[in-house]
């Protein structure tokens, strides 16, 4: 099952539109690294729902963290 991969892509995606049309008033991205700051946060915020499926990619990476 491809979790991780889908989830990640539609979570960076979604912070890639956030950082580039959310007001700066509002904590809009202004620079360049903060755009990427926000497509990274959302991709890693994207993976977090799979946390309890055990054939996942976050859960097979974190192992018995997530055990």
């Amino acid at each position: 099952m491809v979790q991780g991969p889908t989830h990640a892509m539609s979570g960076a995606a979604a912070g890639l539109a956030l950082a580039t049309t959310l007001p700066v008033s509002w904590g809009g991205a202004t620079t360049t690294a903060e755009i990427l700051a926000y497509t990274a946060l959302t991709a890693g915020a994207a993976l977090l729902p799979d946390l309890d499926a055990p054939g996942s990619t976050v859960a097979r990476t974190f192992g018995p963290v997530t055990g």
